[in-house]
C-alpha cells in the first residue's frame, strides 16, 4: 500500500516543470522559482514571478508539458535558480 504522500512527491519530481525563465508572447519574462505540493489536497504547485512587477504567482501543476501549463510562453530558458538562505 503507498503513502499518498509520497506519491504526491513522486508526482511532482516528474512533472516535467524546472526552474527556470519564460516569455509571456507580449513579452514580460516570469520566472519559475519553486514547486511545491498542497498539503490539504496533495496537488503539485508551480510558483513563478513576473520580472517586470515582481508580483508571484501559483498555479497547479495539470499537465507536465510547459505548452499546456503556459500556453503564451514563447520561449523557456532552463537553468538552476539559487534559493536564498540556503
Amino acid at each position: 500500500m503507498s503513502d499518498p504522500k509520497d506519491d504526491a512527491q513522486e508526482k511532482l519530481k516528474t512533472c516535467g516543470i524546472s526552474s527556470g525563465r519564460f516569455q509571456h508572447y507580449k513579452g514580460p519574462q516570469y520566472e519559475v522559482f519553486a514547486l511545491t505540493i498542497d498539503e490539504a489536497t496533495l496537488e503539485p504547485l508551480v510558483h513563478y514571478k513576473s520580472l517586470v512587477h515582481g508580483t508571484s504567482w501559483t498555479r497547479t501543476v495539470t499537465d507536465g508539458s510547459v505548452a499546456s501549463l503556459y500556453p503564451w510562453a514563447t520561449s523557456w530558458e532552463e537553468r538552476v535558480v539559487s534559493h536564498r538562505g540556503q
